[in-house]
């Protein structure tokens, strides 16, 4: 849902038509690469196939009657399930609000090998194993934040869309073109992530390069 705050100041008061472009524009880049490679100052480090999945652009402009939407602008994709080796650092929030320290997650062939932390990491832990299925492990999203007015603060439809921010999810993915239908999907925001698509740099801790 989104909040009372997101809907009057904050991610609200971006120029959105200036955004959906640029929202697309990445997109496009997605869709080409066969591989992304993500890192961050904090210490995510991580590599993943994207081949033959496409992106998906929220740009928060909605057309036409009954559509619903709240105020994130962000590009996000479902990565080839087994293919995703590396480590997760989140240091902003997750689907229940702010970190209270680093949640560290292992990632191998795909799916999340550990989930270590605070109580934020616990509670991701939790509703991992509650969920009793093993396909609630996989990483089931890589997005990238482009709302420059947007913060982190807790509430997620905004947090994840806040420029300079990446986020991951574990858990379902057959929404937007992935293969895992588990019954949950955690979504988790980080800090100035750098990204590589196929060699090519196009994030900078957190900073568009092109």
């Amino acid at each position: 849902m989104c909040g009372r705050t997101t809907l009057t100041e904050g991610a609200i008061e971006a120029d959105f038509e200036g955004l959906e472009q640029l929202c697309l524009g990445l997109c496009a880049k997605l869709d080409a690469a066969r591989e992304i490679r993500i890192t961050s100052p904090a210490g995510t480090e991580i590599t993943a196939s994207l081949h033959s999945r496409n992106a998906t652009g929220n740009t928060a402009i909605l057309r036409g009657p009954g559509v619903q939407g709240c105020p994130t602008v962000e590009a996000f994709i479902a990565p080839v399930e087994d293919s995703a080796n590396g480590t997760l650092v989140i240091d902003g929030s997750t689907s229940f609000g702010l970190v209270d320290q680093p949640i560290v997650i292992r990632i191998a062939d795909g799916a999340a090998i550990s989930i270590e932390g605070g109580t934020a990491a616990a509670k991701v832990l939790r509703e991992v194993e509650d969920s009793a299925t093993s396909e609630s492990r996989t990483l089931a999203e890589i997005a990238i934040g482009l709302n420059p007015a947007a913060r982190v603060i807790g509430n997620l439809i905004e947090d994840e869309g806040a420029y300079g921010t990446g986020h991951f999810a574990l858990g379902r993915n057959v929404s937007f073109g992935g293969q895992s239908s588990a019954p949950i999907h955690i979504d988790m925001v980080y800090f100035k992530p750098s990204v590589w698509l196929d060699g090519a740099r196009i994030l900078a801790d957190g900073v568009l390069v092109d």
